[in-house]
């Protein structure tokens, strides 16, 4: 139940960022490939990365939609295994149907999300893909770009991150370390979360342009999370655009 809570929470502030997009998301550029030329320049081990994919979302106005709409995914998306599960316990009636799949050799995980809720009279959907693995290249990108090109283009909404380790410096704070990383991508500082052994950082950066959205109308394209490890003296780095969409 909690998670499916969480799962809602976090499919409406996508819903409300897609929203306030400042500019389209069709571009040559790749978010990953900028953000791993900076990753690779600071010296930060990359241990994973991951493609967020939010398609429009969707207004039906009954079961017999869903069901529908998800036979169409299931039809359209080859290749599959499919868990489908309701939330019977709650007043919302929650859907959530969810594909897996593994491309091999390239060791990249997919992963396949739709999710309904009742909103007054009409069902909500939201249809999603992620796209993970744990190296990252020009190659690849290619190989992604080529596979799942109508997915990342068009009008549906992408999010990148990546994440790493980094040694810690001595006598730097985790914010010098998170200023260093802003200046490397050019960024300007809009909003953040500073403590002790937490540093979360909003910015924009005309490198990432592309990708920017407007909240509270201001502009942000650049999510920076610095966790310290105290168990192996590393930083834990987390790096989104246009925002990270996972856990720091």
């Amino acid at each position: 139940m909690k998670s499916i809570k969480m799962t809602i929470v976090f499919l409406i502030l996508l819903s409300f960022f897609y929203t306030n997009r400042a500019v389209n998301s069709q571009s040559n550029t790749n978010g990953l490939l900028e953000l791993t030329e900076i990753v690779q320049k600071e010296k930060i081990t990359l241990n994973s990365w991951k493609i967020y994919i939010m398609k429009p979302v969707k207004d039906v106005t009954s079961e017999k939609d869903i069901q529908r709409e998800i036979e169409r995914i299931q039809k359209d998306e080859e290749g599959y295994k499919w868990d489908i599960r309701r939330d019977e316990g709650s007043e919302e009636q929650h859907y959530i149907t969810v594909g897996y799949k593994q491309i091999e050799p390239k060791e990249i995980e997919m992963r396949v999300k739709v999710t309904a809720f009742l909103v007054g009279n009409k069902y909500r959907i939201y249809h999603s893909y992620e796209i993970k693995g744990q190296t990252w290249n020009k190659e690849l990108w290619e190989f992604i770009n080529a596979n799942f090109k109508n997915e990342i283009n068009g009008q549906n909404e992408v999010f990148y991150t990546l994440k790493g380790t980094m040694k810690e410096k001595n006598g730097f704070e985790l914010r010098d370390e998170g200023d260093l990383l802003l200046r490397e991508f050019s960024g300007t500082f809009v909003e953040g979360l500073i403590e002790d052994d937490l540093v979360s950082l909003s910015a924009y950066t005309n490198l990432l342009e592309s990708y920017t959205l407007r909240i509270n109308e201001k502009k942000i394209n650049l999510q920076i999370g610095l966790r310290k490890n105290q168990k192996d003296d590393l930083i834990d780095v987390t790096i989104g655009t246009p925002i990270i969409t996972s856990g720091y």
